[in-house]
């Protein structure tokens, strides 16, 4: 009986999904070895060139920087809710699509992990702070074999995507049937929604007086302090979604949402704000 795929060898072509030799294709030579310890499998044609192109923006971003996931806004609460969330999936074997720094590999208990991400300055840092097998490979060409994973996370990857369809369809491809999507990401909310939300919050049906002072309190602070941060580089690709874009997107390529984790239905959460919302998603 042949022994199942682990580490490295769990790695295919990006082009013609065929096992890797020394981690190069010996049909299609899709894939590219390795610099630095780090598999090149990316591929070949028009898509891998643009995704060496900002991986290549993304690599110059994080040999300036030195902690780009923190400077960005993200909390130490917010990393340890994402990891909480796949810890209860009790994944076995785990892929964070857009890895970046590695922080998720790093935390999440008892499995197999996996990171892609674009840039190599990223996953040279993932592979100091992790255990995690990891590759430069675009979300749109996943070099895995179907069903190869319990669960996977893309934490604010998919608004980078240069093809959020073909991404999305990958992302259900490498994943086991009922296996799990942790996805978290940004939306556009109107002003009617927005006021809406704190209308709800603050005013009805219960009114909470002392939670809106403090509130216009910390939004003051919090102006002046956006104000005087350093502001990071645009990003290469920013795709802008509304919540049903999302909704429909991810039922089209084969998902149905176990949980939605906003503000508003989950108070408790440490998101930056009402804009980021939580899907937990169940492959069907």
């Amino acid at each position: 009986m042949e022994e199942p795929a682990t580490g490295r060898s769990l790695f295919r072509c990006p082009d013609c999904r065929g096992p890797l030799h020394d981690l190069a294709c010996p049909v299609c030579g899709g894939a590219d070895g390795t610099s630095d310890g780090i598999p090149d499998l990316l591929g070949g044609g028009p898509l891998a060139q643009r995704c060496r192109e900002i991986g290549a923006y993304y690599d110059a971003l994080y040999t300036s920087r030195t902690d780009v996931w923190r400077e960005q806004g993200h909390t130490d609460e917010f990393t340890r809710y994402i990891v909480d969330l796949v810890d209860a999936a009790g994944p076995g074997r785990y892929l964070d699509v857009g890895c970046g720094e590695g922080l998720f590999l790093a935390e999440v208990q008892r499995v197999e992990g996996f990171g892609v991400d674009l840039s190599r300055q990223a996953l040279l840092r993932a592979r100091a702070r992790s255990r995690a097998t990891v590759a430069i490979a675009a979300a749109e060409r996943l070099p895995f074999p179907d069903s190869a994973f319990d669960v996977v996370t893309s934490i604010g990857a998919m608004e980078h995507f240069l093809d959020d369809v073909g991404a999305t369809t990958e992302i259900r491809r490498v994943l086991k049937r009922r296996g799990r999507y942790v996805l978290a990401l940004l939306v556009e909310i109107t002003p009617a929604e927005r006021l809406y939300i704190k209308a709800r919050e603050f005013l009805w049906p219960q009114p909470r007086p002392l939670m809106l002072t403090r509130w216009l309190l910390q939004r003051a602070r919090r102006g002046r302090a956006e104000r005087q941060r350093r502001i990071l580089p645009q990003q290469p690709v920013q795709n802008l979604y509304r919540p049903r874009q999302v909704r429909t997107l991810l039922e089209r390529s084969g998902f149905r949402t176990a949980r939605l984790i906003t503000k508003v239905a989950s108070p408790e959460a440490p998101l930056p704000g009402h804009y980021m919302r939580i899907y937990c998603l169940e492959a069907i």
